[in-house]
């Protein structure tokens, strides 16, 4: 989850209100900041949970299933897509940047049509953006992932380029 810090001069604190209002409406400036209507814990609360998974399985193992899953992928979506992916292996920890079939497109506004395309269309969240007038994507792998996942992807933008 996100998380920022609000500063503002203490004259330009009354007209600020957060997005969601909750109790501490018009009370003061901290106050109506302090528990914005639907605050999620559940980040907080499973944190304890997530470190004793993690100190379990180890750092170590962690981070190598992340890399060789990712590498794993990036190669497997590269012969898929037909496209280029020399990164040496060295290069590459829990995230890689792959190319996207040419058929897609190369800008911002195509960029912006295949990531809302995989969204909503997919239920896939990805990381796409344009650059010297290609389409890429970031791949990133955590240990819930598995390479079914990055299948998933494959088939998606496959589809979209024109290819099966």
């Amino acid at each position: 989850r996100p998380c920022g810090i609000l500063w503002a001069p203490p004259e330009r604190r009354a007209g600020l209100h957060p997005p969601a209002i909750s109790w501490g409406l018009d009370q003061d400036w901290t106050t109506e900041f302090d528990w914005l209507g639907t605050r999620d814990p559940s980040a907080w609360l499973a944190a304890p949970a997530a470190l004793d998974y993690l100190e379990e399985v180890g750092v170590e193992a962690v981070l190598a299933w992340n890399h060789g899953l990712v590498w794993r992928a990036a190669r497997r979506l590269a012969e898929r897509w037909g496209v280029d992916f020399d990164t040496p292996a060295e290069m590459v920890g829990p995230m890689a940047t792959l190319a996207l079939p040419a058929p897609l497109g190369g800008t911002p506004e195509d960029a912006a049509r295949l990531r809302d395309a995989l969204l909503f269309e997919e239920g896939i969240e990805a990381q796409v953006h344009a650059r010297d007038g290609r389409l890429w994507t970031r791949l990133a792998a955590q240990i819930y992932n598995d390479l079914d996942d990055f299948d998933r992807l494959g088939e998606a933008v496959a589809r979209r380029a024109g290819g099966a």
